[in-house]
């Protein structure tokens, strides 16, 4: 499947405007035999069409790569929002392209320490296993 992968960083803009917070996903996508025929016939950068399109949405393609011994395609993109992310998804899901499509949120390893100390916290608030 296409996989997503969601990591955060930020936007970069005119000094005048706010920076937004972009979330990394990495997209994982097991193309459909439609899509191979689609490919041989058209062979061509994918990237490209699908740096474009993003754009347009206000995501802004990392990376595209595809799995030589996987027949699947990577795509790791900042994104705006988590809707942005599960829209994108399912745009790509109601196609006849795709057989697989997963979207993975990143977390940068700087920012794990923050998460055992939520982790501490909920632990300490879920009564249901101690």
């Amino acid at each position: 499947g296409l996989m997503l992968l969601v990591v955060t960083t930020t936007a970069q803009n005119t000094p005048s405007q706010p920076e937004p917070e972009m979330r990394i996903f990495l997209f994982s996508a097991k193309p459909s035999p439609a899509a191979w025929k689609f490919m041989k016939e058209n062979p061509g950068d994918r990237r490209a069409a699908t740096e474009g399109a993003m754009a347009k949405i206000g995501a802004k393609m990392l990376g595209y790569y595809w799995g030589l011994t996987t027949g699947k395609n990577y795509i790791i993109a900042a994104v705006p929002d988590g809707r942005t992310a599960q829209a994108m998804l399912i745009q790509r899901l109601s196609t006849d392209l795709v057989l697989e499509y997963d979207a993975i949120e990143l977390v940068e390893s700087s920012e794990m320490p923050a998460v055992f100390d939520r982790l501490k916290e909920i632990e300490a608030a879920d009564d249901s296993v101690n």
